[in-house]
């Protein structure tokens, strides 16, 4: 590793403006090898990002100085909550040029107080394909192959409308005693403990070989997210399924997205209680949804989503609607012993080249 290279915690709730724009400028860079086509993120979100964190997430950032730019970054965060605690999550950053040089490696060397200190025995840590030095870094690391995601895009030039109509033509008949209900932005107050519980179906969703707890939210945790995003000018659109007869919500859909990134939406979660499956609700979510968005938000050209590659009933329904493969990303985890034991090794070997 270069001995130009300075690297240090990077004080998010208190740094300048002048270091959020490296942070930022490096940011864009990283993102733009795996989003080539997406609009750069501007300074003030990036800021607001940081400085909107919900309560209940626990973050450090490091990051690794050359002169007056940063080149490398490395995350470790984590959820207080009762679900999960024994599991941190980290990521490293490092711009082409300075890769192979051992600065990934210095980086997570900085982070692993925070998950050790905290009791945290299992890391978890995300990879792309479009960027192959993160699978082979993990491999060195020793960690375990968890999950694959299929990032999947639609662009909507290509939709299939002939579907899309369909299913709506046919959710009177298959979901009849249902109906959707729009809400844009936070939720409301007299709904927010069912949509607290609804929001549990995710659970469902396939974890692969990742050993991870299902997750148990709070108020304060979808009250925080909820805050974060609209903090940074994203614009949230939910579609709730309700059953008349009981007024139990039975299923949701949401979206996000930027103004200063018109062309592009982000598809969360879609998810249906176990109970009122096999009914066409999360068909009709989605379709009305899409047919939403595109008479109110025409500046939408496509929609971006993720899903696990096991997750075939989510996978059809979008690719039944045209969205195409993306890319794949990959989750692996490891222990946090083998991280310090491999640290620990790496110290006697001749940095790499």
């Amino acid at each position: 590793m270069s001995n130009m290279l300075h690297i240090e915690q990077f004080d998010w709730r208190n740094a300048s403006k002048q270091a959020y724009a490296a942070l930022n400028r490096f940011n864009n860079q990283t993102r733009a090898e795996v989003y080539p086509e997406d609009t750069p993120i501007s300074l003030e979100e990036e800021m607001a990002s940081w400085r909107n964190r919900p309560p209940t997430w626990v973050s450090e950032l490091w990051v690794a100085w050359h002169g007056g730019e940063i080149v490398g970054t490395g995350r470790v965060f984590f959820r207080r909550a009762e679900d999960n605690q024994h599991v941190a999550e980290f990521s490293l950053n490092v711009l082409p040029r300075h890769r192979c040089q051992g600065l990934g490696r210095e980086l997570l060397s900085r982070l692993m107080d925070l998950p050790l200190a905290e009791g945290r025995t299992s890391l978890l840590a995300w990879t792309t394909d479009r960027v192959p030095a993160g699978d082979a870094f993990m491999e060195r690391l020793g960690a375990r192959h968890g999950m694959l995601e299929r990032v999947s895009q639609l662009e909507l030039s290509d939709l299939n409308r002939d579907r899309l109509d369909l299913w709506l033509r046919r959710a009177p008949e298959r979901a009849a005693g249902f109906a959707l209900e729009f809400h844009a932005g936070a939720y409301p107050n007299a709904d927010i403990q069912a949509i607290v519980d609804l929001l549990h179906v995710m659970n469902d969703a396939p974890r692969e070989g990742l050993e991870l707890e299902d997750e148990r939210l709070t108020v304060e945790d979808v009250r925080g997210w909820q805050t974060w995003r609209a903090e940074r000018g994203v614009v949230s659109w939910t579609l709730f399924a309700r059953e008349q007869a009981t007024g139990r919500l039975a299923g949701f859909t949401e979206t996000f997205w930027h103004p200063q990134r018109p062309a592009l939406l982000q598809q969360g979660g879609t998810g249906v209680w176990p109970d009122y499956r096999n009914k066409g609700l999360g068909r009709w979510l989605k379709a009305a949804m899409i047919e939403k968005v595109m008479r109110d938000l025409p500046q939408v050209k496509r929609i971006r989503t993720d899903n696990a590659n096991s997750n075939a009933p989510m996978l059809k329904i979008n690719y039944d609607l045209g969205f195409k493969h993306y890319l794949t990303n990959s989750a692996w985890q490891v222990e946090t012993q083998r991280v310090c034991a491999y640290l620990a090794e790496s110290r006697t070997l001749v940095p790499e080249v």
